[in-house]
């Protein structure tokens, strides 16, 4: 994810040391929707841009960890289940929005069919095999269509 994103973030005079915070700052959620707004930004106001998401973004999870670390414990069974299904399918959603090439969904629906299967097997790291096989499947399909062209 970083490496995809400081390219958008860098002119040929940012020092190195502007881009420590938005590199550490980078997550899924920030990732996506700075590949998605940056674009659009002047390339002086992207950094700033970045590290107000990030940082927004953090004490927005650090502040709902806090709560929901203090409530679980009183909150009913059910509705706990249901806050905790909230982050993967924000991500869920987030990527969706984000898909553009017929490869974006390839791998999207690679990833969701073999996600649950990998996991049911107990694969251990599941999540990484199922990005890693998902993503490299959705790439060559990429590639061959290109090549076919």
């Amino acid at each position: 994810m970083v490496i995809s994103l400081l390219p958008l973030l860098r002119r040929p005079q940012t020092p190195h040391r502007a881009l420590i915070l938005p590199a550490h700052l980078t997550a899924v959620t920030m990732w996506i929707e700075s590949l998605r707004l940056l674009p659009r930004l002047p390339r002086e106001a992207r950094i700033p841009f970045a590290n107000g998401v990030g940082l927004g973004f953090m004490a927005a999870a650090q502040a709902g960890t806090l709560t929901g670390y203090y409530l679980a414990t009183s909150l009913p069974p059910l509705l706990t289940a249901g806050l905790l299904f909230l982050t993967p399918i924000s991500f869920l959603i987030s990527t969706t929005r984000n898909c553009r090439l017929m490869s974006d969904w390839l791998a999207l629906a690679f990833g969701l069919v073999l996600g649950p299967l990998l996991a049911a097997w107990q694969v251990g790291l599941d999540l990484l095999w199922t990005g890693i096989v998902a993503g490299s499947l959705a790439y060559g399909i990429h590639r061959l269509r290109e090549a076919l062209k």
